[in-house]
């Protein structure tokens, strides 16, 4: 994963329902429009592949306008299935900040690097 000074990290978990090659472009079509949309301020620094997750990582020092820049930015649809949370510093602990009611704990449980 690229290295970066910015302060917080994101991290957007997608469910992966299936190994369709459809499934893999959309998400490589959302992740480039991700990065159109963050640059400057933000900076998308990679993604990988869980067991039953597509994870995009961001960093940012303003989550708050990243977070509002993923929402105007992933389609409705894509939004209501995602997870995105957020972690500062060197901390190896996310808080669930999208949906803002989930309270559950979030793991990045890697397969492919």
């Amino acid at each position: 994963m690229t290295q970066t000074n910015k302060e917080y990290q994101l991290v957007l978990q997608f469910p992966l329902k299936d190994a369709a090659a459809d499934l893999f472009d959309h998400f490589l079509e959302l992740e480039s429009e991700l990065g159109l949309a963050l640059q400057g301020d933000h900076q998308l620094i990679g993604h990988d592949l869980g067991q039953e997750v597509i994870n995009i990582f961001l960093a940012s020092n303003d989550p708050e306008k990243a977070i509002e820049l993923i929402q105007e930015t992933i389609p409705k649809e894509d939004l209501m299935e995602i997870v995105i949370a957020l972690k500062s510093g060197r901390r190896d602990d996310y808080q669930v900040v999208w949906p803002e009611s989930d309270q559950r704990d979030f793991k990045v449980n890697k397969l492919v690097n």
